[in-house]
């Protein structure tokens, strides 16, 4: 039984290094938080401290081009928006000046991100959301809300209110993908989906 159990481990790991391959990281490398099912094609994380924490939830998809923002934030109430904190001599070394992140950036689980999209520090994405190609995401999202546009809004939600309630109910994506696979015939029938797994669960 230990022995299934650390196999089992072994295959989530190099699954995990498979999915991070196509991240990338031209500063620091944050503590990254991936769930499973979750991909990314040739996404780009901005982080100023090894400490920061980038967190994704389970199958979520990550198109190619799109940029997180973990800080780098420039201060608009400052004498000047240029960096002074970062390069004038004084300031050197002085952590609480270099703080310039809004807060965690939060990809809850079922999301799908758009081609070339920018989400900046402190937002976090609810499970279910989608962003629009090309949207710049300044605040956080709903469950299940479509957002596009600079600065992104909301377009409209994927479900109705009773749907929404039902899918985050459920809590399906705690299942592996070989769970998911035995309710492979309900997938595209989402009020069936949810009325099934929270039946099994009562």
């Amino acid at each position: 039984m230990k022995i299934d159990r650390l196999i089992e481990k072994v295959r989530e790991r190099l699954a995990e290094r498979k999915r991070l391959k196509n991240l990338s990281f031209p500063l620091k490398r944050p503590v990254v938080k991936v769930g499973h099912g979750t991909y990314f094609n040739h996404a780009t994380v901005y982080a100023w401290h090894e400490d920061d924490i980038f967190e994704v939830g389970s199958y979520c998809s990550i198109a190619d081009d799109v940029v997180f923002l973990l800080g780098g934030e420039h201060f608009k109430d400052h004498v000047t928006t240029w960096p002074w904190y970062d390069f004038l001599d004084k300031a050197k070394g002085d952590r609480q000046l270099k703080n310039t992140s809004k807060g965690q950036v939060k990809v809850g689980n079922d999301v799908w991100v758009g081609h070339g999209a920018l989400i900046l520090s402190g937002v976090e994405l609810a499970t279910g959301t989608v962003v629009g190609a090309g949207a710049v995401v300044t605040k956080s999202t709903p469950p299940y809300a479509v957002v596009a546009g600079n600065p992104a809004k909301i377009i409209k939600f994927r479900f109705d209110q009773e749907t929404i309630e039902g899918l985050l109910a459920s809590r399906w994506w705690k299942m592996k993908p070989e769970e998911l696979s035995k309710l492979y015939d309900l997938m595209d029938h989402p009020v069936e989906f949810y009325k099934r797994l929270i039946t099994e669960s009562a």
